[in-house]
């Protein structure tokens, strides 16, 4: 099969395309992850995400804290992009839900941003075509998370010796190594087959004791 033929290779995070580095702790996230789409919002938002730990304001009763919302609606101590929930006994900020639209938007104006301000990667001729669509990537991610990328650094890096920016689909394959098993019979192999040993024939005829009538019965 060609999945027992054939190897993926395994690359570092850094040169994985499908990760990217969290502007807040310096470890890599998958694009597709929770952290990932949390930091895009706030992003767009213009929020921070480290204040999403200190979202509770109060905590009480359920007409006490239905009191303490309707006063605080609109105040400073909400936010902008903000709004009031009560969840399990305790009056919390929360994100307002970015429509589709919005997000969309937002990220359309991101890329093309990005790109203009790169442009010159487009033309460098030390670059290969799989090398500059990372590079890419990774712009268009830094300016989605809303953090600076050192391009200068980016490119020298990809560029030295050894390094590769995108995996392969596949490697060649493995020498194949000479099987133990005893192969199979197949349909129609001949053998040798080996005369029978001679031996003497003892020709002494035998007696019967019953005599047997071999005229015919009827003339």
């Amino acid at each position: 099969m060609e999945g027992k033929n054939s190897k993926n290779i395994l690359l570092k995070r850094k040169d994985d395309p499908q990760f990217v580095r969290n502007p807040l702790t310096g470890r890599f996230i998958k694009r597709t992850s929770k952290k990932y789409r949390q930091l895009i919002n706030d992003n767009i938002l213009n929020l921070d995400n480290p204040d999403r730990s200190d979202a509770v304001i109060a905590t009480g009763t359920p007409d006490e804290l239905k009191l303490l919302k309707s006063k605080l609606a609109g105040t400073k101590i909400v936010g902008k992009n903000k709004k009031l929930e009560i969840r399990n006994g305790r009056l919390q900020t929360v994100r307002k839900n970015l429509t589709r639209a919005q997000t969309v938007q937002q990220t359309q104006e991101n890329v093309v941003s990005a790109i203009k301000e790169n442009k010159g990667i487009l033309n460098n001729p030390h670059l290969t075509e799989k090398q500059i669509d990372f590079i890419l990537a990774k712009v268009i991610d830094a300016k989605m998370l809303g953090v600076s990328l050192n391009l200068d650094q980016e490119i020298e890096r990809i560029t030295r010796a050894g390094v590769k920016p995108a995996p392969p689909e596949e490697v060649k394959q493995k020498h194949k190594h000479k099987s133990r098993t005893r192969p199979h019979r197949t349909v129609g192999r001949r053998f040798n087959v080996l005369p029978p040993p001679e031996t003497e024939v003892d020709n002494t005829e035998i007696e019967s004791d019953t005599d047997f009538d071999t005229s015919s019965e009827s003339e």
